[in-house]
């Protein structure tokens, strides 16, 4: 019986895979921008969702990178991702002065150094640093 044991380095292809495997659960299940806007413009509720976040102050440092959907039963949600080179703060003072000088309420119950909530009726808005380079703004209402 031979008991030969070859050594196999799989090390770099299985890393290459795991990179594969992780680009593809990333852009393979997400829908393309193209589909996100094509599902807005098909719903009123979604447009006004969607001009929420759209009439927020521009940040000349921030970037739109792409949005994504969500919702349930009671709201429906449009989250605007942005890749953003200043400073987390910076972004908040801005958002934070706008909000609040028309009408928004910051929800003090859900404030962290990495997180804003405001509200204003039916309508929130959420402003999350998700990592060092990107910020995501999240806009809800309740559906009627």
């Amino acid at each position: 019986m031979l008991t030969h044991k070859v050594p196999v380095k799989l090390g770099g292809l299985v890393k290459a895979l795991l990179v594969v495997l992780s680009v593809c659960a990333m852009s393979c299940n997400s829908p393309s921008n193209e589909d996100v806007e094509r599902q807005i413009a098909s719903s009123s509720l979604l447009r006004k969702v969607d001009s929420l976040c759209s009439s927020l102050p521009a940040v000349p440092t921030l970037h739109l990178k792409y949005k994504r959907l969500s919702g349930n039963s009671g709201i429906s949600s449009i989250t605007f991702f942005y890749s953003k080179s200043i400073p987390f703060d910076d972004v908040m003072q801005t958002y934070s002065k706008w909000l609040e000088t028309n009408g928004w309420e910051k929800n003090t119950d859900l404030l962290s150094t990495s997180y804003g909530n405001y509200r204003k009726g039916n309508e929130q808005i959420s402003i999350e640093l998700m990592d060092a380079d990107t910020l995501a703004i999240d806009c809800m209402t309740e559906n009627p």
